[in-house]
């Protein structure tokens, strides 16, 4: 595994070439398989929001969440877990945006207002990007993972140029 860690203003750090190319295929095979299942959520932040807009919603699939494994298929993970090496999980969850016909932001939140940590681990190469309130933009590029702090404002957006924006996003402890 050749690792690039790419320096970025602020408490982010984005590391390209993250997992081996055995484990990337592996896993985006898992992921982009015709019988996973992902779920429709409407509104990416709020159904709310979402009125006003659309584009504004997406599939998940949440492995982790509130301290435990949701999904059957967090064995899918484990070359993802184990090159993390979070201390604990908080949630898990996998993010697959449809393409659309003009790029669309989902708004600026944060994932937890705690002290944790943020990974967002990009599963396909596309023209979407998470920004940062900060004024940071960070690229979807496959196999490329973004830590940052989890009370970090950022927001995601849509894909216009592959058939979608796929990604999973981690929050745990160090």
């Amino acid at each position: 595994m050749s690792t690039i860690k790419v320096p970025v203003q602020g408490s982010l750090e984005v590391i390209d070439n993250f997992l081996n190319k055995e484990d990337l295929n592996t896993l985006e095979n898992y992921l982009l398989n015709p019988n996973f299942p992902w779920y429709f959520n409407h509104g990416v932040l709020t159904p709310e929001y979402s009125k006003s807009n659309p584009m504004d919603f997406q599939f998940v699939h949440t492995f982790y969440d509130k301290y435990a494994p949701s999904s059957a298929h967090i064995e899918a993970l484990s070359s993802l877990l184990t090159a993390i090496k979070p201390s604990a999980l908080i949630r898990i969850k996998a993010n697959l945006n449809p393409i659309a016909p003009k790029q669309v932001e989902h708004g600026y939140h944060v994932d937890f207002d705690f002290t944790c940590k943020t990974a967002v681990f990009y599963v396909n190469t596309n023209n979407g990007y998470t920004k940062f309130k900060t004024g940071e933009i960070v690229n979807s590029v496959a196999n490329r993972l973004v830590v940052f702090d989890s009370n970090m404002f950022h927001t995601g957006s849509t894909t216009t140029d592959s058939f979608a924006r796929v990604l999973i996003n981690l929050n745990y402890f160090k």
